[in-house]
């Protein structure tokens, strides 16, 4: 039996100066070692090599941070690289927190620096509503996409029906498609939340990919990873979430529609499902949420709940002036 505990290895020489740290190398490795994703742990070395080249300049070593330092690394975010989203900046503060976390546990310092004072975050945090193309861009990046070849076609139409994070849409194998049933097997190694789960694809996914497999077999006659590469340099190799990225990029630019990105398809699907009024806890398990926090975001850009609360206070204002008109004829 396969095991899908998967261990990526930390990509050292993309942190260089972290990689020379001892307990940064430590940590990292350790989180290498419990199966984290390869996106997360690339997140967690690069917060980890920007942070190191700022205590660098100031002279500091991991043990000796305090708060006021954290402070200083925060404005200096800003200014080295302009402005920064507060996502990213959540998402550097998050690398920081666990860091520390572990540094404390092991006894090597005697505080967080980051951790939350009195109940309350560092940076405030900004939830926004992701963006959703309208009709007149979606039609737009369809056409764009149209141009497409068979692969790329297949790969946005699952990413929409499955409503697929990039990892999961770009490690889906063979044996993971049943057609029979038009479902998806997406393994939890390749998901977020670490979490087996099915999902469906439509009549018209299913007939791209009957043709894009005829294609398939003309340069690959092994099973195994389903997108396979097709350049030169990497050719009948899986293809990669940059090259899924690069793809999506250039049906973005064709279609002049900038916002368009992988998870754009993954927003919209759930977003659709929220207008066609499944419940919460649907679209949770269907998304492979693992809280249902993540999910309201969704229900919130449908605008289904203050719709049914517009039609009810609208039906109600509607009856009072009805019996308002009754009163005054009678």
């Amino acid at each position: 039996m396969t095991s899908i505990f998967a261990v990526h290895p930390v990509r050292w020489d993309r942190c260089p100066v972290a990689a020379a740290d001892p307990l940064c190398r430590l940590w990292l490795t350790f989180q290498s070692n419990r199966g984290l994703a390869r996106n997360t742990l690339d997140a967690y070395s690069q917060g980890l090599e920007v942070f190191l080249r700022f205590l660098s300049q100031q002279q500091l070593s991991v043990p000796t941070v305090t708060r006021v330092h954290i402070g200083a690394y925060l404005t200096s975010l800003q200014s080295h690289n302009g402005y920064l989203s507060n996502a990213t900046v959540q998402q550097r503060l998050t690398v920081l927190r666990l860091f520390y976390t572990y540094l404390v546990e092991e006894g090597i310092c005697q505080k967080n620096p980051t951790a939350y004072n009195g109940g309350r975050a560092l940076v405030p945090r900004h939830r926004k509503l992701p963006w959703v193309p309208n009709e007149d861009d979606w039609q737009t990046i369809l056409a764009a996409a149209a141009q497409e070849p068979i692969r790329n076609r297949v790969m946005l139409t699952f990413a929409y029906d499955a409503g697929l994070r990039r990892e999961e849409l770009c490690s889906i194998c063979t044996n993971d498609i049943d057609p029979s049933r038009r479902t998806i097997w997406i393994r939890a190694e390749n998901t977020k939340g670490r979490r087996d789960r099915v999902v469906p694809y439509s009549a018209a996914s299913g007939a791209l990919l009957a043709g894009y497999l005829d294609h398939r077999r003309t340069f690959a006659q092994k099973r195994g990873p389903l997108f396979l590469s097709e350049s030169r340099r990497n050719y009948s190799a899986p293809i990669s979430i940059w090259s899924w990225s690069k793809i999506v990029l250039r049906i973005a630019r064709r279609a002049e529609v900038p916002r368009f990105t992988t998870h754009t398809l993954r927003h919209l699907c759930l977003t659709d499902l929220a207008r066609a009024g499944w419940d919460i806890h649907e679209i949770a398990t269907f998304a492979g949420h693992r809280s249902v926090q993540t999910t309201l975001l969704y229900i919130h850009l449908s605008g289904r709940d203050l719709a049914r609360k517009l039609a009810a206070g609208m039906a109600e204002v509607h009856a009072q002036r009805t019996r308002m008109l009754a009163e005054m004829t009678a």
